[in-house]
């Protein structure tokens, strides 16, 4: 019965939240527009909290990584790489929380060593566009794809497994989008994308921790 907490925290993130975000984006206004992108990634820090509080452990560390999330998805608006910092911290704390969860086997291994191929093949591709962003990038990106990896390995683990890989799946075709974005000129439609994607992730993530044992 707890799977059905993620329908209301999805309607106020992706269809109040979300398109609040966009709208004051679109309008330039940049508080306004902070604060709606905060509170759609605050419906899934609900969700977390939902397990966090009653059950405790190690489900902190997955709200802890949706609480960084949250500060990163105001900072990101303000001061990009800072924002990409406060990300990178959550994803450490997601990778812990995987990692208690479900210990490193062979499906973690052959999803990172996959994904690292292909993060490699994609900056070496763009490196003319990244020019002194290189190094940052690419320690997100191994980040990015070891929290992935570990995402995966959670997959048998019933039915919040199931929510946490949907979770980094989508979490990780968001920031490659993201990633894009800041590196070439893209539609609306694309952002709307990435976004959707993004807080679908989150709020995936969120049940996952609400839902886990």
């Amino acid at each position: 019965m707890k799977a059905w907490w993620m329908v209301p925290a999805a309607i106020l993130s992706l269809g109040l939240c979300l398109p609040m975000f966009m709208r004051c984006k679109a309008r330039k206004l940049a508080v306004q527009s902070q604060c709606w992108k905060a509170l759609g990634t605050l419906c899934a820090l609900a969700l977390a909290l939902g397990g966090a509080i009653p059950l405790g452990g190690s489900r902190w560390l997955g709200a802890g990584a949706l609480a960084l999330c949250t500060i990163a998805d105001v900072m990101l608006e303000r001061k990009f790489h800072v924002g990409m910092g406060f990300f990178m911290g959550g994803h450490l704390c997601y990778i812990a929380w995987f990692l208690q969860r479900q210990k490193l086997g062979s499906i973690q291994c052959i999803v990172f060593v996959v994904l690292l191929a292909a993060a490699v093949c994609l900056i070496l591709r763009l490196r003319p566009l990244l020019k002194g962003k290189l190094a940052p990038y690419s320690a997100y990106a191994g980040v990015l794809i070891t929290m992935c990896a570990c995402g995966v390995g959670c997959v048998t683990g019933g039915t919040a497994g199931i929510f946490t890989t949907v979770g980094v799946v989508l979490f990780v075709i968001s920031d490659m989008m993201v990633c894009w974005e800041t590196l070439r000129s893209t539609s609306a439609a694309f952002d709307w994308t990435a976004m959707v994607l993004y807080y679908t992730a989150q709020l995936c993530l969120g049940t996952g921790i609400l839902l886990a044992a």
